[in-house]
């Protein structure tokens, strides 16, 4: 799908456009909400718990039988005709062994860090269905909950995503950066018209709501790891330092042509992860890790379905809202970003491919950080050396998280390197989502095109605006409730989306290859 470079002058200005409908309302909104929060913290927080409320609450269900709906469909393209379906004429663009471990480390980062490490402590604390605190019980759902939330159910979401960008981008050779031009089938050439541009605008808000938590939960825990390694006090003047460094990294990166730099920390996070895991691996309590993990995913085949559409209605404890609507609201705001980026390496994949491919290696990718630093943390604490839950209580999520870290071997070594990793993921992160919204907000662009410079700053900024205004108004409560609130508009988008791929796709695949049919290399082989 290249084109040729030698364009005229008059054509690489209009690539530099922006398009003002989808910069500027976006933009504006998010930037006053950022005002208002930091402006009234109180009033921000409860003006988001009203939205919180109703969504999680009367419309909370809605959330579970979607996200089983999707399986569903997931399940039908592995097993159904359109199992055999390639994503382009050509053979893949990755081997799979370069294609699986990018999709292995893809959900890998800093917020994964976090939660890999400290999720389990909440859930034991305040366990679903009623059951006793602490409890034996209690254990079981806690080693259970995170591998669900980070599991099968929600990377399917991501599976079914990238199947329908794969199939617009590749089959239809459609350049897509907004999911407007994906809803073509059901919506028409309102599409082009105000409904088209509101579909785009939720899409950039809901965005920016993803990737803001993730580094609104990323960047103290980076703070409280500078602190502790270099012996200094930790304050939010700490995190707003971060995120400010983080900005000007990309700024200096996109104006002295250093892109490759971002590109290098990516590499070095994949290197980083398999560091982190194989360290705590190695010097933790391997027989307990692998065996509660195994337990964990024993829980889950027994208790599918109740986990998954779970909302307590009668007990009404708030876990289900707290937790399981906020994780299928997390994925949601990610679902569209993630599906073209897991689309875009999968040329030459099939639909089968994709699917077992994303939900198998970004599930056992997630996996490995609560099976092996979450049950180091886990027997941590069952052995009474670090009192997770009072620090949790009393200082904070991240204090705690450094503090299970710091009894590691070689301190000064390991948390260096979880430094290291918390850094370059929260870098690339940013880069990634202010790339993508660049890239949406942009007139005309082509898939071989750069968004302009400038306005990857202005995202990179709008991102941090907004993560810190929600840190200021109470970090993850708020975070929280400001994913759920962006995310009910991305699942009627992705409905969308779906239904537009079976429209499309029913009249054939498009690239002359027939239901059924081997290419060329495939034939060979056989």
């Amino acid at each position: 799908m290249s084109e040729s470079t030698n364009t005229p002058k008059s054509e690489a200005k209009k690539k530099l456009q922006i398009e003002p409908w989808m910069f500027w309302p976006p933009l504006i909104l998010l930037i006053l909400f950022s005002a208002f929060v930091i402006n009234d913290p109180v009033k921000g927080n409860a003006l988001m718990k009203k939205g919180f409320d109703f969504l999680a609450g009367p419309l909370g269900w809605s959330y579970g039988w979607f996200f089983l709906i999707v399986m569903g469909i997931l399940v039908y393209l592995i097993f159904g005709k359109y199992g055999s379906m390639r994503f382009g004429g050509e053979k893949p663009e990755f081997s799979t062994f370069t294609w699986l471990v990018m999709l292995f480390t893809a959900a890998t980062g800093g917020a994964l860090l976090y939660w890999g490490t400290i999720e389990y402590f909440y859930y034991v604390s305040a366990p679903p269905f009623g059951v006793e605190p602490f409890s034996l019980k209690a254990q079981e759902w806690a080693s259970s909950y995170g591998l669900f939330h980070w599991g099968f159910i929600t990377n399917s979401l991501y599976a079914l995503t990238a199947v329908l960008f794969g199939y617009f981008i590749f089959v239809k050779k459609m350049d897509i950066f907004r999911p407007s031009a994906a809803c073509h089938a059901v919506l028409g050439d309102r599409v082009d018209g105000w409904l088209g541009k509101v579909i785009d605008i939720f899409y950039i808000i809901a965005l920016v709501a993803g990737v803001g938590t993730s580094i609104g939960l990323a960047t103290p825990l980076a703070g409280h790891l500078i602190a502790k390694y270099f012996h200094l006090e930790y304050n939010l003047t700490m995190d707003i330092v971060l995120i400010i460094i983080w900005s000007v990294i990309i700024a200096i990166a996109v104006y002295t042509g250093l892109q490759k730099g971002i590109k290098y920390m990516g590499l070095a996070r994949i290197w980083l992860s398999f560091i982190v895991i194989g360290v705590v691996l190695l010097v933790g309590p391997a027989s307990f890790m692998l065996n509660n993990f195994t337990d964990g995913i024993g829980t889950i085949l027994q208790n599918f379905g109740k986990m998954a559409l779970y909302t307590d209605p009668l007990k009404t404890t708030g876990f289900p809202q707290a937790w399981t609507i906020f994780y299928y609201a997390w994925y949601l705001t990610y679902a569209i970003y993630m599906g073209i980026y897991y689309a875009r390496i999968s040329r030459g994949r099939t639909v089968r491919e994709v699917c077992l491919g994303c939900v198998g290696a970004a599930s056992f990718g997630a996996w490995m950080f609560f099976a092996v630093i979450g049950n180091y943390a886990t027997d941590i604490f069952n052995k009474g050396i670090v009192p997770v839950v009072d620090i949790m209580n009393n200082v904070g999520d991240s204090a705690a998280i450094v503090e299970v870290w710091s009894t590691l071997p070689w301190p000064a070594v390991t948390l260096f390197i979880f430094l290291a990793l918390a850094f370059v993921s929260t870098v690339t992160l940013l880069n990634g989502g202010a790339y993508t919204c660049a890239m949406a907000t942009m007139k005309n662009m082509r898939s071989d095109e750069e968004p302009a410079g400038w306005t990857k700053i202005f995202w990179s900024l709008a991102i941090g605006a907004v993560t810190l205004a929600l840190m200021i108004a109470g970090g993850l409560k708020p975070l929280q409730m400001f994913v759920v609130c962006s995310s009910f508009p991305m699942m009627i988008v992705a409905a969308m989306i779906i239904i537009s791929f079976f429209k499309e796709s029913k009249k054939g695949w498009g690239d002359g290859h027939s239901w059924g049919e081997k290419h060329y290399w495939e034939t060979e082989n056989s």
